[in-house]
């Protein structure tokens, strides 16, 4: 009786035991989600993602499109009037993943009717550890959800492919 003591603690403690990831994002690939905020009901934002290595484009139905450019060292905007600004110069390490995720399976749930697993995912940005509970399809081959601190999004479509170099050009700026 005293094995069996001993055995029972120890099953339940390796249920959530740190995995190999089980998902990588694709070099090239479009999302759509739906982002809300756990406390701010009133908030909603619906995006629309476009990645092609390390050129992204972001856009959004309330703000206008943001584009990625490494290349250029910044992030533009381009408002719905389609003037452009430069949102923000990138950090010289923008673009390279933290190493040192750590993926905990939690267990197994439905999201929107479809059967998930569900992750915490630990993970490393300027020196700060952050923390995502993140929902991947029982095949483990498209997101689902994500909550990280206040936000909560939904993916709402999601495909792998090349995406069209134009939408990664900003209006004004030589591509060169």
């Amino acid at each position: 009786m005293k094995l069996l003591a001993f055995f029972v603690p120890l099953l339940m403690v390796s249920s959530a035991l740190a995995v190999e990831a089980p998902f990588v994002w694709p070099d090239c690939y479009k999302e759509q989600t739906l982002e809300t905020s756990k406390t701010d009901k009133t908030l909603h934002f619906e995006n629309t993602y476009y990645v092609c290595g390390k050129y992204e484009r972001n856009e959004n139905k309330k703000f206008g499109v943001s584009i990625v450019r490494p290349d250029k060292g910044k992030e533009y905007n381009i408002a719905k009037d389609g003037s452009v600004s430069i949102r923000r110069e990138l950090p010289a390490n923008y673009g390279k993943d933290s190493d040192d995720k750590t993926w905990t399976l939690l267990g197994e749930e439905t999201i929107n009717g479809k059967p998930a697993l569900k992750y915490k995912v630990d993970y490393h940005v300027g020196g700060k550890k952050h923390e995502r509970i993140f929902w991947l399809s029982a095949d483990k081959k498209t997101p689902l959800r994500f909550e990280e601190g206040d936000a909560i999004v939904e993916y709402t479509s999601y495909s792998v492919g090349k995406q069209d170099a134009k939408l990664f050009e900003v209006p004004g700026i030589s591509q060169q």
